[in-house]
Formats: structure tokens, C-alpha cells, sequence
């Protein structure tokens, strides 16, 4: 049986491709209302 090698590291790079976006998109959902409301703190003029 042939090994199409190259179409196996083709289909590897690809999974690997769409795990690291996914992987950024959940990044992106679960801290960024937290990164925002970091943000809108770190704006907001002192209270005396």
C-alpha cells in the first residue's frame, strides 16, 4: 500500500490551521467581555 505522504502532511497542516483558530475564536468569546470591562476601568476618570 502507498503512503500519499504529502496529502497526509497536507491534511495534518490543515487541522492544525483550524485548531489554532478555533483556539483564537474561544480566546476571543470567553475573555473578551472581561478585557472590556478591564479596559472601560482603566478609562474612566478618578473618583475622589
Amino acid at each position: 500500500m502507498v503512503v500519499p505522504w504529502r496529502l497526509l502532511g497536507a491534511l495534518a497542516l490543515a487541522l492544525v490551521v483550524a485548531g489554532f483558530g478555533s483556539a483564537w475564536q474561544y480566546q476571543d468569546w470567553r475573555y473578551g467581555r472581561q478585557l472590556a470591562e478591564q479596559a472601560r476601568l482603566n478609562t474612566a476618570p478618578p473618583t475622589n
